[in-house]
């Protein structure tokens, strides 16, 4: 590395890790990512680290900009196994598994010390029923990289898996896992969702609840902890909470159906019951063949309205539409 592009390279990396720690804004992952195009630019092109550093600050403040950064560093450097996992997680969000499981296989046979290759191929095989073999991924992993703790937090899921499963000793060694985790990093706000899930399944809830609040409390971005924080507290009809929760996690993501329902729930636990409707309405707007938004509709009008012949009968014809779409369903049958 010439002694320019070295110089430009460390400003840029001390600047993103300054925003790492102080949060990021749109400018400053912009700002981010020409530092580090600068840096390669410095190197004639030939950086591939710098191209993926370049695409890693845009995705910071999700800009898909950041993927032909991911592919220019590729062409660069074909087995730059971040890279090349990072196009394979665009495939596993975009629903493309079998593609993004490829990605993965060809990130550690191009390298075979790519932690994060490993990691979320196991995430790929946990999905698909491969435990043993996520298993033995995740262990790979972590004879790499000893304190990756994403490889912890998917091990502990797994266990947690297993331990649904009917094996209680799984569930221990799910907590295990995630003691294992926090004391390695006590600020790793994934594995206390992982612990809140493990707790809720062994019937401990006080205890889940206080993991998931110490989730969000750690990274209000992680939208399963805002979830799962949110359901906890409605069913203790801690209703404030979960309106809070939930109004993050539809800001995280707007489109998503459950989050959008649970922040109606919560809306009407308030007395709330306009701006309830308004967010049911929503979900049928995100999804009009799920049957949750009318079967809550049929709820508000059946016993949160005026009580009046008309608003019984709308109510009859909201059940009436969630029967239809929920057909057999075993979710629904209750």
């Amino acid at each position: 590395m010439s002694r320019k592009a070295h110089g430009k390279w460390e400003s840029a990396l001390t600047d993103f890790d300054a925003n790492e720690k102080d949060g990021w804004t749109s400018a400053e992952c912009g700002a981010s990512s020409k530092s580090f195009e600068r840096a390669a630019d410095a190197q004639g092109g030939g950086f591939a680290e710098a191209h993926y550093m370049a695409g890693l600050a845009l995705s910071r403040c999700g800009d898909s900009g950041a993927y032909k950064h991911f592919e220019t560093a590729l062409k660069v450097d074909p087995k730059f196994c971040k890279a090349r996992v990072a196009l394979g997680l665009r495939d596993l969000e975009a629903g493309r598994t079998s593609q993004a499981k490829s990605a993965f296989e060809r990130s550690i046979e191009d390298d075979p010390q790519c932690t994060s290759g490993y990691t979320n191929l196991a995430i790929v095989q946990r999905a698909q029923g491969q435990s043993d073999e996520a298993l033995k991924n995740l262990r790979r992993a972590l004879a790499i990289e000893s304190d990756y703790l994403s490889a912890f937090n998917q091990m502990a899921l797994l266990h947690y898996d297993r331990g649904r499963k009917g094996n209680a000793s799984e569930l221990d060694l799910a907590e295990v896992v995630c003691r294992q985790a926090q004391m390695l990093d006590a600020d790793y706000a994934p594995i206390y969702n992982t612990w809140g899930l493990i707790k809720v399944y062994k019937g401990d809830v006080i205890s889940a609840l206080r993991f998931f609040q110490k989730a969000i409390t750690l990274d209000s971005d992680l939208f399963e902890a805002q979830m799962n924080f949110g359901e906890v507290t409605i069913s203790f009809r801690g209703y404030e909470d979960g309106r809070k929760a939930f109004a993050r996690a539809v800001e995280l993501e707007p489109s998503n159906y459950d989050a959008v329902i649970g922040l109606g729930t919560a809306l009407r636990g308030l007395g709330q019951f306009p701006d309830a409707q308004s967010q049911y309405e929503r979900a049928k707007q995100i999804d009009g063949k799920r049957p949750e938004a009318y079967f809550n509709l049929g709820v508000l009008y059946q016993d949160y309205m005026s009580g009046s012949v008309a608003d019984l009968k709308k109510a009859k014809t909201y059940f009436d539409e969630f029967l239809r779409r929920a057909g057999s369903q075993t979710e629904f049958r209750s």
